[in-house]
Parts: structure tokens; sequence; C-alpha cells
């Protein structure tokens, strides 16, 4: 009580002071107020009477004493010290509208700026803008140090935009020494190091023009540095242009960018040593190598790893010896690559790290990350061994640990990278052998040396992949339930562990298992609907997209169940129904959709004519759906004309009807470009030989009684457009393709044919 009625106190006889001071004092003004200001260089508290009595009631400390002070400066600074930020730039706010120059000598704008740099407030950037609004306001210029600390701040931020902000107020300064002539307004070499580290966050760091803006920063820090030598780029500016273009998504042209940047960088260097190419630099290239689809990426991220050993031995100062995160860098490029021999490369690259490691002539170990990314190019190559070299590089990396590498110790990504080749691999033992590492982690987790190979989500996904694998095996779909269950337990004991939250991929990998055991799609179809619950209830993580019911129909094509081209039809319509009303957009059907669909419809096995005539129904009206719906579902494909012929011929009595409706569709294939040696043979079985000899023309190479033999390079390039190979759709024709049209025919019934189509319905009639 006592204190708030010396704050009451206080507010009045400031005021009255206030008042006496006016009424015996002439107005002076702001020139006036600096000249004759205390000798102590503080501003007279009189100015600002009910701001220190707001800011007493606001609980300072006694101990500030600020009863005594007569310096709005002290007083922000005892909230700075408080803690009191906003409070700080609000009495900055007031102060400088009379005191803005004064307030700028005595720093203590560039001290609250910093205070807030330091704090990583959420409001940060917005009190920032306040400040440098507030002295640009009061008719001064903030200097390259506000500057410097507000691009800081904003350079920290993803948000859309800070890199604008960056650089106008880079473009402030200038502006500022452009009209002034004081170097105090030059921009710091930090304040352009800052700039190009926003152009590299927030969403819009995608695109060449960020990477661009960057490099133009540079050159303008280039061109500058012999007037202002504190503007002379080093090797962390040129890092953070590169690290730019990594960040850039371009996938042709930034690599190529980026080394000619690292090549000049070494250039430079041998003159300038501020400049010199350290090991980030060559780490960022080999990244953007890696992310980059350029041709022959791999070898040339080679080539620089070998380029860093090559400069540090000749000189260690050029302080680019290759670390782990190098050696790591380049064989991920060649676990991305698709090159035949790529997964032997990483083994090759991995024994040299080993040998060199053991050798003395390196300190550079591999780690788990370097086995897991040897054993990760393994699963995505095809060679035969694939799954043994995967396990020797586990083996080797078990050993290593065990031999004192700690950093060697295998984890969950590890292992979840040997079962991942064990899904993809066409090993008789591969579920096996992966049933058998998931019970080594649940072994192993148990330890608290090995408490990060705890089986996450992805292990048993990866498991149950692998045993889907598994055709016409009930018990496996059996395993697969059985895991899944096992990961819903693990999770209700865990409930906060994220790692253990099954996700719409391992219920459609469950799905997957089933349908290839060919038995109970019912089992399969139950699942969908208990996502699709669970979905509604708002776990968005098992919302079921069009994979998941593709493969529930799958199930059902797979099965020897009667009517499931029925309950494949009913699905689309449903995947229609919720897709289209906004349920959910990700069950919006593709031409897999389509296809199952209709590979349902051929092997179903009707017992009535009835049936059989709904099943070609069903077969007509998905055909249509997916023509008129193009593109929204996909654009029919060659395996989408075959089966339609396939199911009519099974479907339908060898009549007339079937012939007219087979080679409607074969019109309809040709004229999309699809056909392929796979729809010629389904039209072969829908028609009689006649019929099927005269749709062919001169394309047709056997008789009446021989297995058909066909040459599909006669037929109209249109016909085949999709189908031929990329080196026959590229470049310029071959003497073989430029004979095509002509050395095709075809009888006039057929051309009749195929224009009526062209120009009327494209659906089978």
């Amino acid at each position: 009580m006592g204190r708030i009625c010396w704050v009451a106190v206080q507010a009045a006889a400031s005021y009255i002071l206030v008042a006496c001071d006016a009424f015996v004092t002439p107005p002076v003004n702001n020139a006036q107020r600096i000249h004759n200001k205390p000798c102590d260089g503080s501003l007279p508290r009189v100015a600002y009477p009910f701001l220190y009595s707001a800011v007493m009631a606001e609980g300072v400390d006694d101990d500030l004493e600020l009863r005594e002070s007569s310096s709005p400066t002290k007083a922000i600074q005892a909230l700075i010290d408080d803690g009191r930020l906003d409070d700080a730039v609000e009495m900055l706010k007031q102060a400088a509208n009379d005191d803005c120059e004064i307030l700028l000598g005595e720093k203590i704008f560039h001290k609250t700026l910093k205070s807030i740099s330091e704090s990583h407030a959420r409001n940060a950037r917005d009190m920032v803008d306040e400040l440098i609004n507030v002295v640009v306001d009061a008719g001064c210029r903030p200097d390259a140090e506000m500057y410097n600390t507000a691009i800081g701040i904003w350079s920290r931020s993803y948000e859309d935009g800070s890199s604008e902000i960056c650089l106008e107020y880079l473009d402030d300064m200038w502006s500022h020494y452009e009209e002034t002539g004081d170097e105090k307004f030059v921009p710091w070499r930090s304040s352009y190091i800052s700039s190009i580290v926003a152009l590299s966050r927030g969403r819009n760091r995608a695109g060449r023009e960020n990477a661009e803006k960057a490099e133009f920063l540079l050159e303008e820090m280039e061109r500058m540095r012999s007037k202002f030598p504190k503007l002379s780029p080093n090797t962390l500016t040129v890092n953070s242009v590169l690290n730019v273009w990594s960040k850039s998504r371009v996938r042709q042209g930034a690599a190529h960018r980026s080394v000619q940047i690292l090549e000049r960088m070494i250039k430079l260097g041998e003159d300038r040593h501020e400049l010199r190419p350290d090991t980030t630099s060559f780490n960022t290239v080999i990244d953007t190598l890696a992310k980059s689809k350029e041709s022959e990426r791999e070898r040339r991220a080679e080539v620089l790893l070998e380029r860093m050993e090559e400069l540090y031995a000749e000189d260690p100062s050029w302080n680019c010896y290759p670390d782990q995160v190098s050696f790591n860098a380049v064989i991920n490029c060649w676990a991305q690559s698709r090159q035949k021999g790529s997964a032997r490369r990483a083994t090759a690259i991995l024994r040299h790290m080993v040998k060199r490691h053991e050798s003395g002539t390196s300190r550079i170990a591999p780690d788990s990350a370097t086995y897991t990314t040897v054993i990760n190019a393994w699963s995505r190559s095809r060679d035969y061994d694939a799954v043994e070299r995967a396990e020797e590089v586990l083996a080797s990396c078990e050993e290593s640990f065990r031999y004192g590498n700690v950093l060697a110790k295998p984890n969950t990504l590890t292992y979840n990278s040997m079962i991942n080749c064990y899904s993809k691999s066409k090993a008789p033992d591969a579920d096996q052998k992966a049933m058998a590492i998931l019970e080594e982690m649940k072994e192993k987790c148990k330890d608290e040396e090995f408490g990060d190979c705890h089986p996450d989500v992805v292990t048993y996904t990866s498991v149950i992949d692998t045993l889907a694998k598994q055709r016409g095996n009930p018990s496996a779909a059996e395993k697969a339930e059985s895991l899944l269950n096992e990961l819903l337990e693990a999770h209700k004991e865990n409930p906060d562990d994220i790692r253990l939250i099954p996700n719409v991929r391992t219920y459609t990998s469950v799905i997957n298992a089933i349908g290839r055991s060919g038995a109970n799609p019912e089992k399969a179809e139950k699942i969908l609907r208990e996502i699709e619950s669970l979905a509604s209830e708002g776990n968005k993580a098992v919302t079921p997209d069009v994979v998941c019911y593709n493969a529930v129909l799958n199930a059902y094509g797979w099965s020897n169940q009667k009517g499931k081209a029925e309950k494949c039809y009913n699905l689309l319509q449903h995947m229609i129904e919720v897709s289209g009303s906004g349920t959910n957009r990700l069950a919006c059907p593709d031409i897999i959709t389509a296809n199952s669909v209709l590979n349902a419809c051929n092997f179903d096995d009707a017992d009535t004519e009835e049936g059989r005539k709904r099943i070609v129904s069903i077969v007509v009206d998905t055909l249509e759906i997916f023509q008129k719906a193009m593109p929204r579902y996909g654009y029919p494909d060659s395996g989408t004309y075959t089966q339609v012929l396939f199911a009519l011929s099974r479907q339908m009595p060898f009549d007339e009807k079937l012939f007219e409706m087979a080679e409607a569709t074969f019109w309809q294939c040709c004229q999309a470009g699809h056909v392929n040696a796979r729809v010629v043979s389904a039209l072969e079985k829908a028609l009689p030989w006649d019929r099927f000899s005269k749709t062919m023309g001169s394309a047709l190479k056997s008789g009446r009684g021989e297995k058909a033999a066909y040459d599909l390079d006669l037929f109209p390039q249109t016909w085949t457009r999709h189908t031929r190979s990329k080196r026959q759709q590229g470049g310029a024709k071959s003497r073989a393709s430029r004979k095509r049209d002509r050395g095709f025919k075809v009888t006039t019934r057929s051309l009749s044919k195929l224009a009526a189509r062209e120009s009327g319905n494209n659906s089978v009639s």
C-alpha cells in the first residue's frame, strides 16, 4: 500500500514540476533541450513523469534505484535487465520522440536490439521493426550496427518474406551512406552473410531466383572490398551461397554452378587464404550433387572427395580434411544412383575408410550412418547377390562396434535398412530373416547400451512388407496381422512414443499380405473400414489413400471368390463418392484402380448368363468412368485396354456383339497410343481369325493355324507412341521407322471405323 501511495505522490509531484517548468521556463526546441542536458549525459527526468510512474507501478525492483534516476537510458536498461523487453521498447518509443539523437549516442537502441536478439522472443521481429521505424520516424538514421542486429534476427526466421526484409535493410544502409558519406552506415560483412542465410530459409527458399540473389550479394561484396576491406568475402560467405544452391531444389544446374563456385574458391584461395574452401564447402557441394539429377553426379562427387584429400596432403593450411560427413555424402550419391555397380562402388568407399582408419593414416572411421547408407545402396541394387552383400555390411558394422568403434553402433535405422533389403529381394527365406532381425532388435533394446535399437513403426511395416511378398501363403497373412496387433499393443503400453504409432502404410502392408495370400479378402476390407472409422474420429495418420483402396481391390482380384467384380465396382463407387464430396480426397481413384477393377472382372466366374452380363456391364461402366474423368483419374493405359479385351472375351459369347465391342476397344487404344504386344494378344482372343487378320493388315506375319506373329513397327507411330522405347521416341526417325507409314496397310472397313471412333464417342458401346 505504501509503495502505491509513493508512486501516486511521485506522479503528482512530477506533474506539478512539469507544470511549473512550463510556466516559469519558456518553451525550448529539441536542439535547446539537447544542448541544455545535464552534464552527466542523462536526460531530464521531468520529461517522462507518467512513464516513470508506470514503470514503477509495474513492480521493478527497488534496488534498481529508479527513484533517484533522472535518465530514461538507465530505466530502459533496468527493464532490459529485468527481462521486460516489451516495456523497454515501449519506453524507447516514447522517449525517442524528443531525444532520439541522444538515445542513439548512448547506444541504448543498440543494447535493446542486442537483448531482443539474444532473447529469441516470438515477437522479436516485430519489436525490431518497431525500433527501426521509431528511429526513422524521428528523423534519425539507424547505423550499420542496428541494421546488422535486425538482419541477424530476421535471418533466423523461416517466415516467407524474411529475406526481402533483410535485402531492404541492406539497401537502406547503402542509401544512408550515399546521402551522408559516413562509413558508420556501410553494411558489415555479417550483414551480407545473414541476408544470404535468409535466402536459404522459409518456404520461398526453393528456386533458382534466391540462389542467384545470393550470388549477386557475393559479387557485390567482391566489388566493394577494395574500398571497404571489411566487406571482403570469406569462406563463411561463400559457404552460405553454396548452401542456398543446395537448398534451392534446382535439380538441373545447381550442382554444376556449385562446383564452379568451389573451383573459383580454390583458385582465389591460393593468394587469399580467407577464401580457401574448408570441409563444409566441399560437403555442401557434394550434398548438392547427391540431390541433383545431373549426369555423372556420383563420379563428380567422388572426384571432389579425392580433391579434398590432395589439397590437405599438399598443405594442411587448407582446412578441408574429409570428415565422416564427406565420406557419407559421397556414399549417399552412389546409394541414390541407378547406375550398374553403384552399390559395389559405395561398398568400396566404405572399405577404403576402414583401411585408412585401421592403418592409422586417417582419424575418420565409418559410423553407423556410413554402414546404413551402404546397406540402403544394396537395397536399391538389382544385383543378384544384393542381400548377401548387405548382410556382410551389417556384420562388418556390428564387428566394428564390438572392437571399439563406438560410432559404428548399429541403430534402428541400420536394422530397418537391412529389413528393407529383405523386403525387396526374391529370396525364399527373406521373411524368416526379417523376422529374425525384428526379434534380435526386441532383445537388444532391453539392454540400455542398445536403447536406440528399439523397433519402430518402420520396422514392423518393413517386416510385414516382406511377409506380403509370400504369395499364396495364408500363414504369412496371419503373421502380418499378428505383427500389427503387436504394434498396436506396444503403442497402447507406451501412448507417448510416436515411433510406435501405426500409419496408413502399415495397414496397407497388412492388406497386401492378406491379398497375396489369395484368401479371405473380406478381412482386408474389414481393416479398411476400421481405419476409415479411425480417420473419421481424428486419427489422420491412418486416413486411407488410393494405394490402400487399391490394395483391397487387388485382394478381391487375386482371390477365388465369386462376385468379386461387383465388390470391386462398389468399392470404386465408394472411392468416387468420398473423394468427390471432400470427405477423403486421398481416396481419389487412379488408373491402377481401374485396372484392378477390370482384373477382378476378367477372372470372376459367374454361374449364370445374367451374372456374366452384369460383369460385362461393369467392364463398360468402369472404362467409361475413367475416360470421361480424364485427366482427374489419370489416363487409360495399355493395361486398361488389355484387361477390357480379356474380360470381354471371357465373359461374352463368341458372337458378333463381342467382335464389335472388341474392335471398338482396340480402335480406342489406337487413338490413345497404347497398342503393344499384350493388347494385340488380347485382341486375337476376342476375334475370329479373318477379322483379326484384316484388322492387323500387313503387320501380321503368320497364317491361319500358326502361332500369331506380328511386327509392331509396321503400325502407325501414333498407335504406339506411349509404348515405344525411349530410343524410338527420341531423336530423328530411323530408316525403318520412316518406312512405317508406307508399309502399313489396313482394310477400308477398319479405316472407316477408326475415323468414326475419332469423331464420335470414345466409350465402349
